[in-house]
């Protein structure tokens, strides 16, 4: 007989050699009532269509590549002044506005503020007006001078100290041997004969360092100085440096 059973209740449901059955939950089977419901259930249910899904979805070229898109909208900050620990406000050199600094030419640096104060200083003359005010109170040694030294004598002193010459003796030129009254320079070429006679030689550097003679005679020997001096202790060598002054 083909029929369809309907069981309600709380029961016991039991396999057992005799054949009974017990059943320990309360349930209805109903085969036809089971579906009904089940299709009720997925009528009701809108799941979206592919489709849908597919228009809801980025395409890869629309994806965010942290390396070359930026983020919109962000909150920024400001300004910054402190951190913990240490402060970052304009402190020390940048709060400088007035520079008065003893160099030449150019200066450029970190900050261009900072190089353009200091090259405004240098082109409006600063520096050359302080070192003449420094001069006028100290020698180059830092000791003071006499209240009663002469107006200009720093003026002077630039002038006198323009007129010092420097100079290398060489054995390279002329194949020439150096000896203690005689010697050559090749980094001087006055071609006026008995032009430096009078002035004085003071070596600078190689075994006669410190040591003076004055110039007796002067010529210019193939294309470069030749001098004769009052005898030195010993001949200097080449690329001794010497000063006239």
């Amino acid at each position: 007989v083909n029929a369809e059973v309907v069981i309600r209740g709380h029961f016991t449901e039991t396999d057992n050699t005799a054949g009974m059955n017990n059943v320990t939950r309360e349930a209805v089977f109903n085969r036809a009532a089971i579906n009904a419901e089940a299709d009720t259930a997925l009528s009701d249910y809108d799941p979206p269509t592919n489709a849908e899904m597919v228009a809801r979805t980025l395409a890869a070229a629309d994806y965010f590549d942290p390396a070359a898109d930026t983020v919109a909208n962000v909150t920024t900050v400001g300004s910054v002044t402190t951190k913990t620990g240490y402060s970052l406000a304009s402190t020390g050199l940048d709060l400088v506005t007035a520079w008065t600094v003893n160099v030449t030419g150019t200066v450029s640096g970190n900050s261009t503020h900072d190089a353009a104060a200091v090259n405004t200083a240098v082109e409006a003359g600063q520096v050359g007006t302080d070192t003449a005010a420094i001069l006028l109170d100290t020698g180059t040694d830092g000791v003071k001078l006499n209240a009663t030294q002469p107006t200009g004598w720093a003026a002077n002193l630039v002038a006198s100290a323009g007129q010092i010459i420097i100079g290398t003796v060489d054995t390279v030129t002329n194949t020439h041997t150096p000896t203690t009254t005689e010697l050559q320079a090749d980094d001087i070429t006055e071609a006026t004969a008995d032009h430096y006679n009078g002035r004085v030689i003071i070596f600078t550097s190689g075994n006669l360092a410190g040591q003076a003679t004055s110039i007796s005679d002067y010529a210019a020997v193939g294309g470069i100085g030749q001098f004769t001096v009052v005898a030195l202790t010993e001949a200097p060598s080449n690329n001794d440096t010497f000063i006239i002054v």
